[in-house]
């Protein structure tokens, strides 16, 4: 289930890639479809991380669908002006049938990418430590949300108080259409 995104190309690639990493690694907690891993027995959040078997990134423009988090092409897109935007394929998705789980997907996914669009990258002490797999996994398998943490240059956050911090600053971004203002609605309430 992969997504796609027009991106203003203007935007730095290190500034999309600072800014949605953190918040790709802890969505899950409410878009994954959950089921039961069979390697552990155990109900996880989302089966997608443990189908992983590299990280991409922006930077690496490849499109296996095995990378983790996400990839950049910029000459798929016949119907985009490709002076003024670039595609962002995020990979780390899997099916989900729900259509409230996959609406917030694509919009708070969009908010985040507002957030670097408009130049309000996400502070410094939020950005990742280190990028693994297996941060993905363990958020995966804590369907609780009481254990998992993701690696931050400030130290380590639980997913939910990552999720919370982009949503705070989501609500920053002005202004907002009624289907932005719905979503960060709807985020919070989740």
């Amino acid at each position: 289930s992969h997504e796609n995104y027009l991106v203003s190309k203007k935007t730095p690639v290190r500034d999309l890639e600072e800014t949605l990493l953190p918040f790709l690694a802890t969505r899950q907690i409410f878009t994954g479809a959950g089921h039961i891993d069979p390697a552990i027995g155990q109900f996880v959040i989302s089966g997608r991380p443990f189908h992983m078997t590299q990280l991409g990134t922006l930077q690496d423009n490849m499109s296996a669908a095995s990378f983790a988090f996400f990839v950049r092409t910029t000459t798929e897109t016949s119907d985009a002006n490709h002076d003024l935007w670039k595609r962002v394929q995020v990979t780390c998705s899997e099916s989900n049938m729900l259509q409230f789980p996959l609406w917030l997907r694509f919009m708070t996914t969009h908010l985040c990418l507002r957030l670097a669009e408009e130049d309000r990258v996400i502070s410094r002490v939020m950005s990742l430590k280190y990028f693994s797999s297996d941060m993905f996994r363990d958020v995966s398998r804590d369907y609780l949300l009481r254990e998992s943490t993701v690696p931050l240059r400030s130290g380590r956050k639980r997913a939910i108080s990552v999720q919370r911090y982009y949503l705070n600053q989501a609500k920053k971004l002005s202004p907002l259409n009624f289907e932005e203002r719905r979503a960060l609605y709807e985020w919070e309430w989740v």
